[in-house]
């Protein structure tokens, strides 16, 4: 698939998902038939990837959204060859730390060009998988803790916020 071909692909996605949260008519099969594509999918992409049966699937990139940690709460990444699930946290007001995957993104700016108020989405937890255990489930209490930790910081910076 080119570049042209999937970015015509998720512009006809994203305008039947404006449509259908705008309450207007919109063509609900295309969002059936292109389940790849489409952000409604979520954590059902590990399914679907998992059970397709070709050999090759065409997936949407969308790797700068790990920048804007406003937004982005969570990430998981399935890397492949380390066979690793990695688990980031958004809402970042801290650089990530050198050697994290998205840690190249701390220089960014926000999409108004202003300094940063967050950064990308940090690393929590990795864990190996194996085919047994894919997609991924039964997290131990530990690595819940780890991803859904909240410091005092945490709650500090919410109350400043608002």
């Amino acid at each position: 698939m080119t570049d042209e071909e999937g970015k015509a692909i998720a512009e006809e996605l994203n305008n039947a998902i404006e449509k259908r949260d705008a309450g207007e008519d919109y063509d609900a099969e295309i969002l059936k038939r292109l389940p790849f594509f489409s952000r409604d999918t979520g954590a059902e992409i590990l399914k679907l990837v998992y059970n397709c049966s070709d050999r090759k699937i065409a997936l949407r990139d969308n790797t700068l959204f790990a920048n804007d940690s406003l937004f982005c709460e969570m990430a998981f990444v399935i890397d492949l060859d380390t066979k690793m699930l990695e688990v980031y946290k958004g809402f970042n007001r801290e650089p990530v730390p050198e050697g994290e995957r998205f840690a190249h993104m701390n220089d960014l700016l926000d999409g108004d060009g202003k300094p940063r108020e967050f950064f990308p989405v940090k690393l929590v937890l990795s864990r190996p998988i194996k085919s047994s255990d894919f997609p991924p489930r039964n997290f131990t209490v530990a690595e819940k803790q780890a991803v859904y930790q909240y410091s005092e910081e945490d709650d500090d910076a919410d109350a400043d916020a608002a």
